[in-house]
């Protein structure tokens, strides 16, 4: 589609402030367009002709495509709904996460308290544990105090196994029989040495097969007790009348020969001489077993 344009008329202003003046030919040559060059791009008339694009053609929509558009309107009102139940979701999950991070402070601060009281707790403890110790070193003290005293106190006794139990019975006679037959040297003053004399717990009804309860015997003198424990290691009168007598010892004693006796049996078993002395323990050749504590 072209356009002619007379060039001896005065036409629009726009025409005149643009086609009819020479500096606009220059120009457009000067832009390196052709046609400005040739004189065929004038006709007879004097006029200008200049080529316009076509202007396109306007499409049209289909039944078809107006329906799919129907079809998108839908769409866009289905995806609004679709947005406000997302955006109630958001907002349950937004309440419930505050509920739950409010629960969660709330344990939390609960924590902090219990673990407040916990270190009190704590402290109090280790206190009473510190006067607990303050306490308990004056008792132990005391307690091995009082053992040094039963274990010296014990130094006057004697136990003996094997006598006969019967009713009304004069114990202490007996007692006194035993130890003459045992240490006939001193059988007039033994009446006098021997002191105490009594069985140790309850007494058993009679039956078949029934132990007679053990005697201790307690002396006047460490001398004559002394003598009356070397003389029965080895009096053959007591080994006759199935009678044997036996060291007193304190509970503390008994725990210390405890404790050494696996000692003493491995040193016998390799054929060395080992024996006790009270509630100490020796090696022949090696002197005194300790004991760790």
């Amino acid at each position: 589609m072209s356009r002619q344009i007379p060039r001896g008329r005065a036409g629009t202003k726009r025409d005149r402030a643009t086609l009819n003046k020479p500096s606009y030919a220059r120009a457009l040559s000067e832009a390196g367009h052709d046609y400005t060059q040739s004189p065929d791009s004038w006709d007879e008339a004097g006029s200008v002709e200049i080529e316009f694009p076509p202007l396109p053609a306007t499409p049209t929509k289909s039944l078809a495509e107006k329906r799919r558009a129907g079809e998108m309107v839908v769409s866009a009102e289905q995806f609004h709904k679709v947005f406000v139940e997302l955006d109630s979701i958001k907002t349950l999950i937004n309440t419930r996460s505050d509920a739950l991070d409010a629960r969660i402070t709330g344990i939390e601060t609960k924590m902090e308290g219990v673990c407040n009281d916990v270190k009190t707790v704590t402290t109090k403890v280790e206190q009473l544990e510190k006067k607990v110790e303050q306490v308990e070193q004056p008792v132990r003290a005391a307690q091995k105090r009082i053992d040094e005293m039963e274990t010296y106190t014990r130094k006057w006794n004697l136990l003996l196994n094997g006598v006969t139990e019967s009713d009304q019975e004069d114990i202490r006679g007996k007692v006194i029989d035993i130890c003459q037959q045992v240490l006939p040297d001193m059988r007039d003053c033994l009446a006098d040495k021997v002191d105490t004399v009594h069985r140790l717990g309850r007494r058993r009804r009679p039956a078949e097969g029934t132990q007679p309860r053990t005697i201790i015997v307690q002396f006047t003198t460490r001398v004559c007790r002394d003598a009356v424990w070397k003389a029965a290691k080895t009096a053959p009168f007591l080994k006759q009348q199935g009678l044997r007598f036996k060291e007193d010892f304190s509970k503390g004693d008994k725990e210390r020969r405890e404790k050494l006796w696996p000692q003493i049996q491995r040193a016998r078993n390799a054929g060395k001489k080992a024996f006790y002395v009270g509630a100490r323990a020796f090696i022949e050749g090696e002197g005194e077993i300790m004991t760790l504590d």
